[in-house]
């Protein structure tokens, strides 16, 4: 198995530090982190905190939103900084520009122990079309990189894949967990394993069971993926969180992984698009007309036992519409469960992280992950252009 290059045993000690970090969170009028957006901002503190101790000159590098390449007031990110000087307890000194002469005037005036973060990076058209020139410029600016951005880590932009294969880099603390974690979830979970899968779209999950399957000993599902598991297997699922497209490949999944694959018995509906004929009725007695929005009680006592055996459960995607009353019950049943077993427990994906952040059930897991793409691409075994060059000897980088 590969190791990272972590930041361990580093001498920082007067160097300039590009850290890429992952500030992308929805803040308020008043520049405060909306609900579960400051989980994404605490985990990048210890790295940060580490290289600040060290004596590292810190140069925190981000990105906010899709500005698509040109300035857009409202994703600068002087709001960040003034958050990040809170949590830290130290000033973070903002740099409202991504490069040119004063940046680098700025970065040459900091001093050991100093903080700065930079301005939005895809302000600059060339940090998501992976431009040299860009990833150049950023790294003219520092003496080595860390990576602590695994959330975009699945991404090939300047920042993230080009940037650390120019300076000697290193993996964050925050990476390095991640990779940890889900590693020991790829290759040795404790068993019983148990994988929950939910969310909108089977498609977009279906790399993910595939590769989970054979690996967990239950796969529990919700939300549109079981919805549509559901029609594939014959129930007359209505409008709502459903797939109408064919899946040529899944109903070979469904019949090879019948004892490992549990799909809801009873599920909240609503019937004719009115929110107040809201119900719950047995799969077997739903029709054309009915909206399924949550799993059903029966379904999640089913679910709870299940991991009430568990060693080992991961979880990415809500088993319901948790944002809509009463269709977050599901999804606060089975977290509960989760709280109260003896499992290493994994969460990862924004609408779960939110929807656990907003029951005040988050801290019952192990283990928050960062990425919700990026988790997924992780566990599915596809490319992580971010991670790559972490891999690689040192002195090839």
């Amino acid at each position: 198995m590969r190791t990272l290059r972590t930041l361990r045993g580093v001498d920082v000690k007067g160097k300039r530090v590009l850290l890429r970090v992952d500030c992308n969170v929805a803040v308020d009028d008043d520049g405060r982190p909306l609900s579960g957006a400051e989980q994404r901002l605490e985990a990048i503190l210890p790295t940060i905190q580490h290289l600040q101790s060290e004596g590292a000159r810190v140069i925190l590098l981000s990105h906010l939103g899709r500005p698509g390449g040109k300035v857009v007031e409202s994703l600068r990110l002087d709001d960040v900084a003034r958050q990040l000087s809170v949590l830290l307890n130290t000033p973070v000194r903002y740099i409202p520009e991504v490069g040119g002469p004063d940046v680098c005037a700025r970065v040459e005036q900091m001093q050991d122990g100093d903080i700065a973060l930079l301005e939005n990076l895809r302000f600059d058209p060339g940090e998501e079309r992976a431009d040299l020139a860009f990833a150049d410029a950023l790294a003219s600016l520092g003496d080595l990189v860390v990576q602590d951005a695994f959330s975009v880590s699945h991404r090939s932009h300047a920042s993230v894949a080009v940037l650390p294969r120019l300076r000697p880099s290193y993996a964050g603390f925050l990476v390095e967990r991640e990779v940890d974690v889900l590693q020991r979830i790829l290759v040795n979970p404790e068993r019983p394993a148990i994988a929950i899968i939910g969310g909108a779209k089977l498609e977009t999950k279906l790399a993910l069971l595939k590769t989970l399957l054979p690996r967990v000993d239950h796969l529990l599902t919700g939300g549109g993926v079981a919805n549509t598991f559901l029609r594939l297997s014959g129930s007359p699922i209505g409008t709502g969180l459903v797939e109408t497209h064919p899946f040529p490949d899944v109903s070979a999944l469904l019949s090879e992984s019948l004892d490992k694959l549990h799909l809801p018995t009873d599920v909240h509906v609503i019937r004719g698009g009115q929110s107040r004929d809201a119900r719950i009725i047995p799969v077997g007695a739903l029709t054309p007309a009915d909206d399924v929005r949550d799993i059903g009680p029966e379904t999640a006592l089913a679910y709870c036992r299940v991991i009430a055996t568990s060693k080992t459960c991961i979880w990415n995607g809500p088993l319901g519409q948790f944002e809509t009353l009463p269709f977050g019950e599901g999804t606060r049943r089975v977290a509960h469960c989760i709280r109260n077993a003896d499992a290493f427990s994994v969460v990862g994906g924004g609408d779960t992280v939110r929807a656990l952040s907003e029951m005040g059930l988050l801290s019952a897991f192990d283990h928050v992950s960062t990425g919700g793409g990026a988790m997924l691409a992780f566990l599915e075994g596809a490319p992580m252009p971010g991670l790559e060059p972490l891999y690689t000897p040192l002195e090839t980088a």
